[in-house]
């Protein structure tokens, strides 16, 4: 019995990193993302991206991201242009 639920467990784990997976693929298409795909496309937090955006100050307003009644898209492309020009840590 025991063995059995650890295939289980292990079953529904696989399927976890497979449904992970494939939103990131979903992400990768888009050119404006919302924070929790910007957090799934870099693999971290929401808390992260937070943190970048309010207390990191590195991304700014009406570059790397706009505000568009009061819901917050970030603009990927120039957010990896600046992490690849190294102007983004």
């Amino acid at each position: 019995m025991r063995e059995f639920f650890y295939h289980i467990v292990d079953f529904f784990g696989n399927i976890k990193k497979y449904l992970d997976k494939s939103d990131y693929y979903k992400v990768t298409e888009k050119k404006y993302l919302t924070e929790l795909e910007l957090a799934t496309y870099f693999g971290r937090s929401t808390r992260w991206v937070y943190e970048r955006l309010r207390k990191g100050g590195v991304l700014m307003e009406n570059k790397h991201f706009f505000n568009i009644c009061g819901v917050i898209l970030y603009d990927i492309k120039k957010i990896e242009a600046d992490i690849e020009s190294g102007s983004i840590k």
